[in-house]
């Protein structure tokens, strides 16, 4: 009986690391500073991921040289908005402290997951 109880500690004692490779971001649950840290991370490193997937079908959509003008522009547009993506988040987060980089990345969350709904209701309905 002993043995089960060490057997059944371990057990769930290890269960969140399974709990979390089972889900992208299991950010909801109760963790450290560290892990909320790491969560975010993983999730803005996605957001970018999928921002970039979204892009490249745009440029896609822009191919020829009837479009050649909106693709300059389109170019150009997301080069300035990647600088005041990180301009905004540089202002919004505190320049100390654990929770500085959480409070970054999820502002990189928000404003590249509004960018990816911009360029998908501005390109992918044509």
């Amino acid at each position: 009986m002993r043995y089960f109880f060490i057997l059944l500690f371990f057990v769930l004692s290890f269960a969140p690391f399974s709990y979390a490779e089972d889900h992208k971001f299991p950010c909801d649950r109760n963790m450290t500073q560290t892990d909320l840290n790491i969560c975010s991370g993983e999730e803005m490193k996605y957001t970018d991921q999928n921002l970039k997937e979204t892009y490249q079908q745009a440029l896609e959509k822009l191919e020829g040289d009837y479009f050649l003008q909106k693709k300059e522009q389109f170019l150009s547009s997301q080069k300035e908005w990647e600088e005041y993506r990180e301009a905004a988040c540089k202002f919004e987060n505190p320049d100390e402290g654990s929770i500085a980089p959480l409070i970054y990345a999820n502002c990189r969350i928000r404003l590249t997951q509004e960018r990816v709904e911009t360029i998908k209701s501005g390109f992918m309905e044509w």
